[in-house]
């Protein structure tokens, strides 16, 4: 049986729905996987843009809300603790911190200022019933001398201490503003010069020094309820605030502390880091090489990143260097070519001019143009001595002959006037001067004659005495 063409062109035709079909099958797949994938970028952009939101607006804020709570909670901490040593109860201590606390938001003090003149007054003996009291005209007398209070605290704790207020003491408060010696007079009827000279001796106790200070803060005292009236200012409410945000924090810390175990969890921490080292430092031990090794690697590390920068910075300024040194050798270069050129000059110059007269006499001409040029100063100055010798030299009617001719060479300008004057002056003086001459040559006859006549020679003498 013959093939028949017409057998493939009927298959062609009976297939070609079915790969229209797939073709549009695999196109639909196609475009169902590119909106899917547009779709996961849109997505992935989405909650990489609220990621990047939340973290700058809820996670940062509180992160740092609690770090800022964990330090009150550990700076509220140790100032217990310090008073636990000071009380030698831990129950004392957090009362006492209590009590403090209150008075931090009542006045416009700080915990800290608080809590170090709390511990000057502590050491110095005031009891821990009388503390609150004690802070309290302290407070009213700092608050109105505007000192501060651990400050005054070191001054009352100190007279304290010694059971009586030295010249020293009394000054010190004088200088803060806190008219201590004016208390005192008035508490003991006393001029404040016999204070201060009993000060001096040592007779001012302590307890006159408390009376008076507390005087000065009851009703009608110049500090009475100072801190009360402190607190309602800015300033004291702005005090207020940043004590009532410690607390708040410390108390937010707390509750950290004890819901995340951070105690126990920071404790396991440390322990697991000082085992962790202690395995590694036995290992040392156990391999000086390798750990050697190792060393050098990490040390090679932490060093290419610098060398890499240090290699680049060597490299532009090699590459500057080699630019330079490119031109430098082109400007050699320049330089070997000029001269080069100089001396090809010359040898032709040698070789067809100086081989005739002509050339002789060109070498001449330029060996004397080039001595004036170089001797031009010199030249300069030999013609200008010269002129000042022939002008002092000549005759004076020449110099107007000059004059005339060249315009005023020697000075002045030559009018028709001034022209006329010189040449009549000057040939007056030209007849001045025959005249003169004629003088002159009489009297060389005369005396020619008579020694020609002395010598015998009378008729020589006699014709050259017709002759003249």
């Amino acid at each position: 049986m013959a093939f028949n063409i017409s057998y493939v062109y009927r298959a062609i035709d009976a297939f070609s729905p079915v790969a229209d079909k797939i073709a549009r099958s695999v196109d639909n797949i196609k475009a169902k996987v590119d909106r899917s994938r547009q779709s996961m970028k849109e997505f992935g952009e989405s909650m990489r843009n609220t990621g990047k939101s939340m973290t700058g607006f809820l996670t940062l804020p509180i992160a740092g809300l609690g770090i800022m709570a964990l330090r009150s909670t550990a700076q509220l901490e140790s100032m217990q603790i310090s008073f636990e040593s000071l009380l030698g109860s831990a129950d004392k201590a957090k009362n006492m911190m209590a009590d403090l606390k209150q008075f931090a938001i009542a006045t416009p003090f700080e915990l800290m200022d608080i809590a170090g003149a709390s511990k000057q007054l502590l050491v110095a003996g005031t009891q821990t019933k009388d503390l609150t009291k004690t802070l309290g005209f302290l407070g009213d007398i700092a608050s109105g001398a505007k000192v501060p209070l651990q400050d005054l605290a070191a001054i009352y704790a100190k007279s304290q201490n010694k059971g009586k207020a030295m010249a020293e003491e009394l000054n010190q408060m004088s200088e803060r503003g806190i008219p201590i010696m004016e208390a005192l007079a008035k508490g003991t009827g006393r001029s404040k010069l016999d204070i201060y000279k009993a000060a001096e001796k040592g007779a001012v106790t302590f307890a006159l020094v408390e009376k008076a200070m507390i005087s000065m803060t009851k009703e009608g005292g110049i500090f009475y309820k100072q801190q009360e009236r402190q607190s309602k200012t800015l300033s004291g409410i702005y005090s207020n605030m940043q004590d009532a945000i410690t607390f708040s924090l410390g108390s937010i810390g707390d509750n950290l502390v004890e819901t995340f175990a951070l105690k126990d969890t920071m404790n396991s921490f440390i322990s697991s880091l000082n085992s962790l080292t202690a395995s590694f430092n036995a290992w040392i031990k156990q391999h000086p090489m390798l750990a050697k090794m190792v060393f050098i690697f990490i040390a090679f590390i932490a060093v290419l990143g610098p060398l890499l920068l240090i290699l680049g910075a060597l490299s532009l300024s090699f590459g500057v260097i080699a630019a330079g040194a490119s031109v430098f050798m082109g400007i050699i270069s320049f330089l070997a070519t000029s001269v080069t050129f100089i001396t090809g000059l010359f040898a032709l110059w040698n070789a067809v001019v100086l081989v005739s007269p002509l050339g002789w006499l060109l070498t001449g001409i330029l060996l004397v143009v080039a001595g004036v040029v170089y001797f031009r100063k010199e030249i300069s100055e030999l013609i200008t001595k010269f002129k000042e010798w022939f002008t002092l030299k000549m005759p004076d009617w020449v110099k107007g002959l000059l004059k005339m001719q060249t315009g005023g060479m020697f000075g002045g300008t030559v009018t028709q006037n001034s022209m006329s004057e010189v040449i009549n002056t000057n040939k007056s003086r030209a007849k001045v001067d025959v005249a003169i001459s004629l003088e002159q040559l009489k009297g060389f006859n005369a005396t020619t004659k008579s020694n020609i006549t002395g010598n015998g020679g009378g008729n020589l003498g006699t014709n050259m005495v017709g002759a003249f």
